[in-house]
C-alpha cells in the first residue's frame, strides 16, 4: 500500500521577550493546532524559543516553558531544523528590550530566507534588528508615540486594517506584523499572513 503523501509540512519558531502578551501569543498558535486536527495530519510544527531556554514570563505573570535557547536556534539554523517562519512575541515594556545577539539572530535568519514577523508590539523589536527599513508596519496604538520617536523614518500605523489586527502590507513576503489591538480577530489575521506566505514561497 503506497503511503499518502502529504504537502510540505512548515515549522515556526515562537520566540518569547518576556511580559510578551499572552492572548496575542495563544491565538497566533491555536490556529495552527486546529489546522492540523482538521487536516489529520502535523502540517505545522512549532517550538518555543528564549535568549537562554529558560521559561519566560508574560505580561499576565504566567510563565512560559521554552523548548530551545538562542544558541540552539542558531545551530538549527543551518540544518534541516531551519524554521520556516520566526515569530517575535513580545508585549509591554518592550522599549526596554535591547538584545544585539537577538537582533542579530533575527538577520541572520531573514538573510537565509527565514519569514520574519511579530504579534503586539513585535515591530520594536524588528525595527530594533533593522528589518523593517523602508516598510509599513503595525504597531499597538499605545506604543505608537514612542514606536515614532525612536524610529522616525518608519510609518507606524495603527489606522483601520492595522489597529482591528490586520497584518501590516509590508512590501516584502517574508515580513509580517500584527499589532492585534481587537484580539478575536487576531488568529485570523495570523492565518492570513501564514497564507500569503505559503503562496509566495
Amino acid at each position: 500500500m503506497n503511503a499518502i503523501k502529504h504537502p510540505i509540512k512548515r515549522s515556526f519558531v515562537f520566540f518569547l521577550v518576556p511580559d510578551f502578551t499572552m492572548v496575542a501569543f495563544a491565538t497566533a498558535l491555536d490556529p495552527l493546532r486546529l489546522a492540523n486536527r482538521m487536516l489529520g495530519y502535523p502540517a505545522y510544527k512549532w517550538r518555543l524559543a528564549s535568549v537562554d531556554g529558560r521559561p519566560v514570563r508574560a505580561s499576565n505573570g504566567v510563565e512560559c516553558a521554552v523548548d530551545t535557547s538562542l544558541e540552539e536556534e542558531r545551530r538549527k539554523m543551518a540544518g534541516p531544523e531551519r524554521p520556516s517562519m520566526v515569530v517575535v512575541c513580545s508585549g509591554i515594556n518592550v522599549e526596554s528590550y535591547h538584545n544585539r545577539s537577538v537582533f542579530a539572530w533575527l538577520r541572520e535568519e531573514y538573510n537565509r530566507g527565514v519569514a520574519v514577523g511579530g504579534l503586539c508590539t513585535g515591530a520594536y523589536v524588528l525595527a530594533s534588528a533593522g528589518l523593517l527599513s523602508n516598510k509599513r508596519c503595525a504597531i499597538h496604538w499605545e506604543n505608537l508615540p514612542g514606536f515614532s520617536e525612536a524610529f522616525p523614518k518608519l510609518i507606524g500605523d495603527t489606522s483601520r486594517g492595522h489597529a482591528r489586527g490586520e497584518p501590516a502590507r509590508l512590501q516584502d513576503v517574508h515580513m509580517f506584523q500584527s499589532s492585534g489591538q481587537q484580539r478575536c480577530r487576531h488568529a485570523s489575521c495570523f492565518a492570513r499572513a501564514r497564507l500569503r506566505f505559503e503562496q509566495c514561497d
